[in-house]
């Protein structure tokens, strides 16, 4: 079985100057933890993620952190352990992003996707076709495909 049959297609994916604040807000509005980059052409630069937007501007303890969304974090108005983002909420994606992420073509067979992400320790894997964004697959991918459950509900 290929990648293609189980990876969501319907990919959230932002413009590398697109500033973090708005990612922010699509992350949570979709309820996903990252996105393909792309550049004006759609092709492929990088890859964003909470921990990308977490280790960039946040110097929080952990409990604070397992206890609150990455939203209320940062739309907090009264600061109490996040740092002053009055400035930084501009910063652009391209600032923050994962250049080359891992990626694979869509005929790529689901255990070279897994053992990739395994060994890597990541817990995205963009799919692309021409180095356009095609797809991603991620651990809950492998199981919905190993649950036989339908993506759609």
């Amino acid at each position: 079985m290929n990648v293609k049959d189980i990876m969501t297609k319907k990919v959230i994916k932002v413009d590398i100057n697109m500033s973090v604040r708005k990612v922010i807000d699509l992350f949570h509005k979709h309820g996903v933890s990252a996105a393909p980059v792309v550049d004006k052409n759609k092709k492929l630069k990088g890859i964003v993620t909470k921990s990308d937007i977490l280790g960039y501007y946040i110097d929080i303890n952990f409990d604070k952190l397992m206890t609150t969304s990455l939203h209320d974090l940062i739309t907090q108005e009264n600061g109490g352990n996040i740092s002053d983002l009055a400035t930084e909420r501009e910063k652009l994606v391209k600032d923050i992003m994962t250049p080359r992420p891992v990626k694979a073509e869509e005929d790529t067979p689901i255990e070279k996707i897994a053992e990739t992400m395994i060994k890597k320790k990541i817990h995205k894997v963009v799919i692309t076709r021409d180095d356009k964004v095609k797809g991603i697959v991620s651990p809950i991918d492998f199981l919905y495909h190993i649950s036989g459950v339908s993506k759609d509900g």
